[in-house]
């Protein structure tokens, strides 16, 4: 795997060490270049987007894009953490959304609008939801198609009765090899410290199938405002815990692992800001059993 293949994969990181998405955050909101200007706009105009997307008004919206961006600024100038940042951040959202109610709508509606973007390309009759989150794709896989579902993530956010595995993810998936007939890992590889190790894992718990959805990552612009949205949907919108280690690869990058553990992509499909509020850029990927 070459260098330029491969954005590198950062180094493992506590869920709260927040030095990778600091180093490229802070950069944006100094606006000392016309590149990080650029990014700047590409940002407040996604954001604000997003916040209208998810029914908030517009006088709110504003608003709120006045203290994130007077937030972080104030952190770059005075050299305070992301850390301290984003939990003031994070607080002032919680007391001008009605966030339980929007986030339980727009979480529903997401696990069905998943669930149609990945119906087409499961096989097979026993399915893995491989970082399943909060379970309703699996659920409507369930459900919609009468399929046997397994969950399986790293920590508990699971909204439906489905049974849930928790695992390490320093350790091994806790099925057998070739349990599974599709294994589904839904924006799921760039959240964890060792995105290989557990396409590793997915390729040998699976017989037939690996469906795949990532953040696209085929230029600077797509890299740069994925990222930010990676963070702030994640650890402001939702929880403070989850981990941004920002592992994103391109497309080479990520065929080449999934070769190594005997799997071939026979299709990619870009399919650009998929989800109104979490403006991110993403790429389906299929691969199947080679050997």
């Amino acid at each position: 795997m070459t260098q330029d293949t491969l954005n590198k994969f950062h180094k493992t990181i506590h869920n709260n060490d927040l030095d990778v998405v600091e180093t490229l955050i802070y950069p944006i909101f100094s606006k000392k270049t016309k590149k990080n200007k650029h990014y700047w706009n590409v940002i407040r105009s996604l954001l604000l987007s997003a916040l209208k997307s998810a029914n908030v008004n517009i006088l709110r919206r504003n608003i709120l894009w006045f203290y994130v961006n007077r937030t972080i600024t104030k952190g770059v100038k005075k050299g305070k953490p992301l850390l301290e940042v984003e939990e003031k951040i994070r607080k002032f959202l919680r007391r001008h959304v009605d966030e339980e109610k929007d986030r339980n709508t727009n979480t529903f509606e997401r696990g069905k609008r998943s669930f149609e973007k990945v119906k087409d390309y499961i096989r097979g009759e026993k399915i893995l939801d491989l970082g399943a989150g909060d379970g309703l794709l699996a659920l409507e896989i369930k459900e919609q198609l009468g399929k046997e579902v397994v969950l399986v993530d790293v920590v508990d956010y699971n909204y439906t009765d489905l049974p849930l595995k928790i695992y390490n993810p320093e350790d091994t998936v806790p099925l057998a090899d070739k349990e599974v007939d599709t294994t589904i890992l839904f924006v799921v590889l760039h959240h964890t410290n060792n995105p290989e190790h557990l396409l590793k894992e997915a390729a040998r718990v699976t017989k037939k199938r690996l469906v795949i959805l990532e953040g696209s990552m085929e230029d600077d612009d797509t890299r740069v405002t994925n990222s930010f949205m990676d963070w702030f949907y994640n650890r402001i919108m939702r929880d403070a815990d989850i981990n941004i280690p920002l592992n994103f690869l391109n497309l080479e990058g990520w065929e080449e692992i999934l070769k190594k553990y005997g799997f071939s992509v026979i299709e990619t499909k870009y399919i650009g800001i998929d989800e109104p509020i979490v403006p991110e850029y993403h790429v389906f990927i299929i691969a199947e059993r080679t050997n």
